[in-house]
């Protein structure tokens, strides 16, 4: 059975599927930890403005509240600059599992052909087996009859 051209390509593009679930794990893994650190820069802003409403009363410090409005300036460019990183990432991991499902399809689709070309293996040695048979029972029916003349 000629099955070799079928089994190197399943095996190629198994290994092809294989690097594409990698390269999606990991970005999937990139996207969490930028999740995360978006959060702790968003509970950092948060905080920032606990601290100062909990403030002791009657202390005014201009530069203090310069410093904390500068911060949550800067927190706010870091948070947008992170969110526009989370989009890209996020992006990349949806083109990256667009791909992973391509090569999911092409893997099942060689499988599937190399289980009918197997099918179709079996089907003619089944036919070939029959008519084997068919010329050996043919074979010992015209001998039979040969001998009863």
């Amino acid at each position: 059975m000629k099955n070799k051209p079928f089994e190197k390509l399943i095996s190629i593009q198994t290994r092809q599927r294989d690097v594409k679930r990698a390269e999606f794990s990991d970005a999937n893994h990139k996207v969490e930890l930028l999740n995360r650190k978006a959060f702790d820069l968003k509970k950092n802003l948060d905080r920032s403005y606990s601290d100062r409403s909990k403030g002791s009363e009657g202390s005014f410090a201009p530069n203090l509240l310069l410093l904390h409005s500068d911060f949550d300036e800067g927190q706010k460019v870091r948070i947008n600059r992170q969110n526009k990183t989370i989009k890209a990432a996020s992006e990349e991991v949806m083109r990256l599992k667009e791909e992973l499902i391509e090569e999911q399809k092409v893997l099942k689709s060689y499988e599937i052909l190399q289980a009918r070309r197997i099918e179709a293996w079996k089907r003619k040695m089944a036919k070939k087996e029959t008519k084997r048979l068919d010329e050996v029972a043919s074979a010992q029916f015209i001998k039979k009859v040969e001998d009863e003349h």
